[in-house]
């Protein structure tokens, strides 16, 4: 932050503010100033000129300073997406609105308007613009997701900001909106100023239910008489870090509302038996080596999980030919492997980190995909991507197999698994060298220990296999295999 004749610039990367109070004591103690924010060094909340060229937006902000306060934990806490399937277009910063209605005009109107509500309430308290009164100002999405925040400006490419740093800069914004009010007469400028500092002012059960999604019923049959700080296991009063590195509130986000509270609190109690939180110096080397790395340049992220294979794998010295062992690299890293009945097979498995693990525990649960070799190793391979660059970014203390993940990520995660295990030019080397579709198929299966599926899309995404055989393994893609089936709650899907 820099101060100069009251005039405060605040920066992180990829925000920008710049706040003026008022220049008359009078204005400036009802909240009048001028400023403008900038994403990505354009300009979005000016009030005039070009976004190249902006000259700042001069109005009353005690407005956007009442919206912060009460919305404080909410943009602070990482919190679940309202609906699994709005995760993604909100996420992108496109048009959310019209995909929610183009669902809802196909559904029942008590459902969709149920469904309308859980949007609206979270979009307000996500949307820094629905703090301006009388003005018509771009739409501006804050969403934590781990150690970062998305920042989506409606209709534009969201704009990836370290959460610390972007922190920061609201807070200041915030803190240069109040100074303005402290020696204000004004009741309305008292009750924003005492909403202000008492922000932070959050008891326990809140911050669980924001963190979690879950609602106090369902809270109470899990915590099953214990309060917040043992059954959760932090300070009546915790802060941030506490937070962004608890696993079970991690896990219990992920696995809201595809569990019952009964098993969501089996499955916690099992997280609960981990091991706390130690160093792993050759994980931790590893993961910081890739994260340099130019798989993030990738367009797609399908695309960053093959590079980000390849970097791995040149890393450990293996080449496109040779197999890639799940197990060794995992008790070479240090990272425990566990296999629990969780009780449901909704969930493959979880990954965990932060105040527990690092560590991995996988369903033992009969008839899902990793009761069988094939699908173990792959649920391994997911779970490394994770550990390996997502636990220092995107994901905060866990990842749930199976549970609520935001698509892009977990579509990394499956590409870098499949590259990992079965790269693509060992896919297009045997089916290439192999009389036929389905002897190439075997081959790789026996050589590389991956399912049929896994083998039928590494070739198709290697571009060795004629048209027609693309046909054919997009149409055995699209069956459900035994190992893929699962029931949820009586009905039977694939995976």
């Amino acid at each position: 932050m820099r101060l100069t004749n009251g005039s405060i610039s605040m920066k992180a990367e990829g925000l920008r503010f710049t706040y003026q109070p008022d220049f008359s004591p009078h204005k400036a103690a009802c909240g009048w100033g001028a400023g403008t924010l900038w994403l990505n060094g354009r300009a979005i909340w000016f009030g005039g000129g070009s976004p190249e060229a902006p000259q700042p937006l001069a109005w009353t902000w005690i407005d956007l300073l009442e919206h912060l306060a009460e919305g404080w934990p909410h943009l602070r806490i990482e919190s679940p997406w309202p609906l699994d399937w709005l995760a993604e277009p909100m996420r992108e910063g496109g048009n959310f609105w019209q995909v929610a209605d183009d669902r809802w005009q196909e559904l029942d109107e008590a459902v969709a308007d149920a469904e309308e509500a859980r949007v609206l309430d979270f979009a307000r308290r996500h949307n820094l613009a629905a703090g301006w009164q009388g003005l018509n100002v771009p739409a501006l999405y804050w969403y934590r997701q781990g150690r970062e925040v998305v920042l989506c400006e409606e209709g534009q490419r969201p704009v990836v900001v370290p959460f610390s740093e972007a922190w920061a800069v609201l807070e200041a914004l915030g803190e240069a909106i109040a100074a303005g009010l402290a020696n204000s007469a004004h009741p309305r400028a008292g009750q924003a100023l005492a909403a202000w500092r008492a922000r932070d002012r959050v008891d326990a059960r809140r911050q669980v239910a924001i963190a979690t999604g879950l609602d106090e019923e369902t809270l109470a049959v899990m915590q099953a008489g214990q309060d917040e700080k043992a059954f959760w296991g932090f300070n009546q009063t915790a802060n941030d870090e506490e937070f962004c590195a608890n696993a079970l509130l991690a896990a219990a986000r992920m696995t809201a509302g595809r569990l019952s509270p009964e098993r969501m609190a089996a499955i916690l109690e099992v997280l609960r038996g981990l091991p706390a939180v130690r160093s792993l110096p050759q994980l931790d080397a590893l993961g910081e080596r890739l994260l340099a790395d130019s798989w993030r340049a990738a367009s797609t992220a399908h695309a960053q999980g093959y590079a980000l294979a390849a970097a791995l794998r040149g890393t450990l010295g293996l080449d496109g030919l040779s197999r890639f062992e799940p197990e060794h690299w995992l008790a070479q890293w240090g990272v425990p492997v566990g296999r629990v009945v969780f009780g449901t097979p909704v969930l493959e498995a979880i990954a965990v980190w932060g105040n527990r693990g690092p560590a991995i525990v996988v369903n033992d649960a009969p008839a899902i995909r990793p009761a069988h070799v094939f699908g173990y190793r792959f649920a391994l391979a997911h779970e490394i991507c994770h550990l390996l660059v997502d636990r220092q970014s995107a994901l905060p203390a866990a990842e749930v197999l199976g549970g609520h993940v935001a698509p892009a990520i977990e579509q990394r995660a499956n590409a870098f698994a499949a590259e990992i295990l079965l790269p693509r030019a060992a896919a297009a080397r045997a089916y290439r060298q192999a009389a036929a579709l389905e002897a190439a198929v075997k081959q790789l299966v026996v050589a590389f220990e991956v399912s049929r599926k896994v083998a039928k899309a590494q070739i198709k995404n290697s571009g060795a296999a004629s048209p027609e055989d693309v046909v054919q393994i997009d149409w055995a893609l699209q069956l459900p295999s035994m190992a893929d089936c699962r029931t949820v709650e009586g009905m039977t899907c694939g995976s």
